[in-house]
């Protein structure tokens, strides 16, 4: 059984490598400041550096991502996997 912060850690570095594909740090920068969050919130998740993301902050992410808050926290199995910006082609940033 996964822990949370377990959970939330998999499942984000999943949708970042299914929305922003590739190994180099610049794509997590790209998409914290996306989602006007700082340059290394996403890199800080990643590596536990940071357990305790805020209510907005995870929001913020999801929408980058196309997802939902109860995906990435594990409420929920099923991933919305809706584009993140109407219309647009992905990244929109």
């Amino acid at each position: 059984m996964h822990s949370d912060t377990e959970m939330f850690v998999e499942r984000l570095q999943e949708l970042i490598d299914i929305r922003a594909p590739g190994k180099d740090r610049s794509r997590l920068y790209t998409i914290s400041c996306a989602a006007g969050l700082g340059r290394t919130y996403l890199h800080d998740l990643l590596t536990r550096r940071n357990q305790r993301p805020s209510l907005q902050a995870v929001q913020a992410i999801a929408k980058v991502l196309g997802t939902s808050v109860a995906y990435l926290i594990g409420e929920t199995d099923r991933s919305a996997h809706r584009e993140p910006s109407p219309g647009g082609d992905w990244p929109y940033w």
